[in-house]
C-alpha cells in the first residue's frame, strides 16, 4: 500500500470506529430500558400478586354464618380489583391461573349468597346440612385455584420451592 491510498483505509476505519461506538451505545440504551421494564415488572408482581392471594383467601376463610361476618360480594370485588392489576402486567399462564381463581371465586361468592337468602343458620352457626356439601366444594375450588395461582406466580418470580 502506497500513501495515496492510505487517506481512504484511515477514513474507513474512522466510519467503522464511529459505527461500532454508536451501535454499542444503542445496544446498551435498549439493555438498560429492557432492564428496568424487567425491575418495575418484577416490583409489581412482587406487591399484586400477594395482594390477589390474600383477598382469595379472605373469601375462602368467609363463614357464612353470622352473615354479620362479611359481605361476599365486597370481598369478590376486592379479588376482581386485584385480578385486573395482576392481569394489565402477568404473563400468559400467570393470567389464565387469575381466570380460574376469579371464576372460583365468583362461585363461592353466589353459594355464600344463596345459602344465605334461602336458609338459617343451623344450631351453633354452621351451615344447614343440605348446603354444607355445596359450601364446602366451593370453598375448596377456591382454595385448589389459589394454589395453582401460587405455584404459576412462583414460577414467574422465579422463587425457589421451600
Amino acid at each position: 500500500m502506497n500513501a495515496s491510498n492510505s487517506w481512504w483505509v484511515s477514513g474507513l476505519f474512522t466510519i467503522a470506529g464511529v459505527l461500532i461506538t454508536t451501535l454499542a451505545g444503542l445496544g446498551l440504551t435498549i439493555l438498560n430500558r429492557r432492564t428496568e421494564r424487567f425491575r418495575l415488572s418484577r416490583q409489581q408482581k412482587v406487591e399484586s400478586y400477594p395482594e390477589l392471594l390474600h383477598a382469595a383467601n379472605r373469601l375462602a376463610r368467609l363463614p357464612v354464618w353470622p352473615s354479620s361476618a362479611g359481605d361476599p360480594h365486597a370481598l369478590l370485588d376486592d379479588i376482581d380489583r386485584n385480578a385486573q392489576r395482576v392481569q394489565l402486567f402477568a404473563p400468559q399462564t400467570v393470567r389464565q391461573q387469575v381466570t380460574e381463581l376469579l371464576a372460583a371465586a365468583s362461585s363461592l361468592a353466589e353459594v355464600v349468597s344463596g345459602i344465605r337468602v334461602n336458609s338459617k343458620p343451623a344450631h351453633g352457626d354452621v351451615v344447614d346440612q343440605r348446603d354444607a356439601a355445596n359450601h364446602r366444594h366451593a370453598v375448596d375450588m377456591l382454595l385448589q385455584a389459589t394454589e395453582r395461582f401460587l405455584s404459576t406466580i412462583r414460577i414467574d418470580l422465579e422463587v425457589d420451592r421451600p
